[in-house]
């Protein structure tokens, strides 16, 4: 076999395929990796109204609180 610069062959056509097909697939595998593990969802902020329900249920306020200040929220 001839080891010279002979571009010709099959052996660098085939060698440079091999490398472009390993990183195409690296970069596949990364991209599939990544899309897999889950991006947490953002919190949704809570109104007013949410707030002072779940204070409630907590028992931070009376029912006479609770009522009383739910009044102002709605009106």
């Amino acid at each position: 076999m001839h080891w010279d610069a002979n571009w010709h062959s099959g052996w660098f056509l085939g060698m440079h395929l091999v490398w472009w097909g390993f990183w195409i697939l690296l970069l596949v595998v990364i991209w599939a990796a990544g899309m897999r593990s889950p991006v947490p969802p953002t919190p949704k902020a809570e109104s007013p109204l949410d707030v002072l329900k779940r204070r409630y249920a907590e028992g931070a306020l009376t029912t006479a609180e609770y009522e009383e200040r739910k009044g102002r929220l709605t009106s």
